[in-house]
């Protein structure tokens, strides 16, 4: 599973397909974000797991066929880690 801000993508939100699931929206900035879909999603992650170890199954987009990461890890600094966890600045026609 991986979490993507919409605002922050490239092809904008509506390349990414429909909103499954939203879960963990105390936080949302701008208030209005009601959780909805979590059962489904828990039960979607769940059967995809157990699906995946019955038959074995190991792709991912995550790596490429030889189990090495398709985009280098990066560790980042203790300042780069402080600037990513800064609450981001909204544009005006978003508040």
């Amino acid at each position: 599973m991986v979490g993507v801000l919409t605002s922050t993508a490239e092809a904008g939100k509506d390349a990414l397909g429909p909103i499954r699931a939203q879960v963990n929206v105390n936080g949302a900035i701008g208030g209005g974000v009601k959780s909805k879909g979590q059962l489904k999603a828990v039960v979607d992650i769940l059967s995809r797991q157990l699906g995946a170890m019955i038959w074995k199954r190991t792709e991912t987009p995550l790596f490429n066929d030889g189990g090495t990461p398709v985009v280098v890890p990066v560790t980042l600094s203790l300042e780069e880690r402080r600037r990513a966890s800064e609450t981001p600045k909204l544009p005006p026609d978003l508040l």
